[in-house]
């Protein structure tokens, strides 16, 4: 009689045992990630192991069991101090990586160490003066070039293009023009290492954005936010939009001053995949964390996820984008969404009091993007915090 209780509890011991093992060596060979490995290798090496050495109970024979106490409890001892070992070799192969201290998760900077060249718009509304603080509060690197740009109409300008610097108390051409807004910014903006300068000139604001931040090589131009007109919405359009079409480099549209919190939405596209690599190589995305989404139109299945399923293939797209991220040092966190994308993407970041959403964007213009609708133009018109949008160059005559 015990010794078949003895038997029945070892076979479920065993059981439970090696479910345990197959679902951490499953999930090991899913995650992308060594620090998550790590973690799912612990249902192997913990409970999985030593359910199977308990359920050696069911052989009734004293010494076997004593063997397998003793097996368990070094497993209890080694597993931990193995798995210490492991994920501090990994932390010490991001830091060796650049040259950085090991006593810490280093980040990994890749080209993003080198100075930036950023073009700013300003002109003297509310959106500018919050685009200026923002500016001011990101950590650029040492050397990093800042052209503050304010566009006039060819009536309100002098004969000539007027360039403040930025400790000046005076425009530094002799046409009498005032622009205390530029210089405030200019100076707000200001640091030993960085160069800030201000220019005005003249045109419409997109074109002489375009064309500054292309003369200029930017890497990055920042705008403000205006709210949309009836019509403005009706047909598609705002300012910021128009900026996005034309410029030659990604457009941050400003409407916070902190970086502290990203999310990061991909959808497997190659714009997307150039997002992707912005925020792993731009060191002002250092110190931020990063949330990772993605969209779904399928409803979350009640029952996993088939292997050919777009809910599967979202998540492949997730964890790829998710693992260059962290091979860069990032902070990560991701997710999968369900719904339409634009709205979506724009209440996930507003439920998560998200600072700046980071979109890649077909680069689909005018009259096209107003018929067919861009997912970037619908978080950018839907999103309550900054937007950068990251589109292909425009294609010139």
């Amino acid at each position: 009689m015990l010794e078949g209780l003895l038997g029945g509890v070892g076979a479920i011991l065993l059981l439970a045992g090696c479910a345990l093992a197959t679902i951490g060596l499953y999930g090991l060979l899913l995650k992308p990630d060594i620090f998550e490995q790590l973690h799912v290798a612990g249902l192997v090496t913990g409970p999985g192991v030593v359910l199977l050495l308990v359920a050696s109970i069911g052989t009734g024979s004293a010494e076997i069991v004593t063997s397998a106490v003793v097996v368990a409890a070094f497993v209890l001892v080694t597993a931990p101090i193995s798995a210490h070992v492991i994920a501090q070799t990994a932390v010490r192969r991001y830091g060796e990586a650049q040259g950085e201290p090991t006593g810490r998760r280093a980040v990994v900077h890749g080209r993003g160490t080198r100075e930036m060249r950023v073009v700013i718009g300003h002109d003297g509304s509310a959106g500018a003066e919050l685009a200026a603080r923002l500016a001011a509060s990101i950590d650029w690197p040492p050397g990093t070039g800042i052209r503050i740009i304010r566009a006039v109409a060819a009536q309100e300008l002098p004969s000539i293009d007027t360039l403040l610097s930025a400790d000046s108390r005076s425009p530094s051409s002799d046409q009498g023009l005032d622009e205390p807004a530029l210089r405030d910014a200019a100076q707000l903006i200001e640091r030993p290492e960085l160069r800030v300068e201000a220019a005005i000139a003249r045109g419409d604001a997109a074109d002489v954005l375009a064309d500054e931040a292309s003369s200029f090589g930017a890497d990055l131009l920042i705008t403000g936010s205006r709210r949309r007109g009836f019509v403005q919405s009706l047909v598609g359009w705002s300012a910021a939009g128009e900026i996005v079409d034309r410029a030659p480099c990604p457009v941050l549209v400003a409407r916070s001053t902190d970086l502290r919190t990203v999310m990061l939405a991909t959808d497997g596209s190659a714009q997307s995949a150039a997002a992707a690599e912005l925020v792993a190589r731009w060191p002002i995305f250092d110190l931020a964390r990063i949330h990772v989404v993605t969209v779904s139109a399928e409803t979350p299945p009640a029952r996993g996820l088939g292997a050919g399923s777009p809910a599967a293939a979202a998540q492949r797209t997730l964890d790829t984008v998710a693992s260059l991220l962290m091979d860069a040092g990032r902070d990560v966190v991701r997710e999968v969404l369900h719904g339409r994308p634009g709205p979506r993407i724009a209440e996930e970041a507003q439920a998560r009091s998200i600072d700046l959403i980071v979109i890649g964007s077909r680069g689909r213009t005018g009259l096209g993007r107003s018929l067919l609708g861009s997912v970037a133009g619908d978080v950018l018109a839907s999103a309550s915090c900054s937007v950068l949008i990251v589109a292909p160059p425009p294609r010139r005559p």
